[in-house]
């Protein structure tokens, strides 16, 4: 990947709209080249394993309860 290409990835802003383990799982992973990542549940804040809220904190991705994809767009997540 060139640099120019790389810059671009790492400058994003990223949502991950997921449920559970696997948006948990996205969103660690899109770690890894960007430095901003929230992960938004479609669901309650809280159906997150207590085993996957250290891995999201240790890997500095934040998080947001319910959320819609039209208030996710609005800016209008909790």
């Amino acid at each position: 990947m060139s640099d120019l290409r790389r810059a671009a990835v790492t400058d994003l802003t990223i949502a991950v709209l997921g449920p559970r383990e696997r948006g948990c799982n996205e969103a660690v992973f899109l770690r890894s080249f960007a430095a901003d990542i929230t992960l938004v549940s479609p669901g309650a804040r809280d159906e997150l394993s207590e085993a996957k809220r250290p891995k999201l904190r240790d890997a500095g991705v934040a998080r947001r309860g319910h959320c819609t994809a039209s208030a996710l767009a609005e800016g209008d997540c909790a």
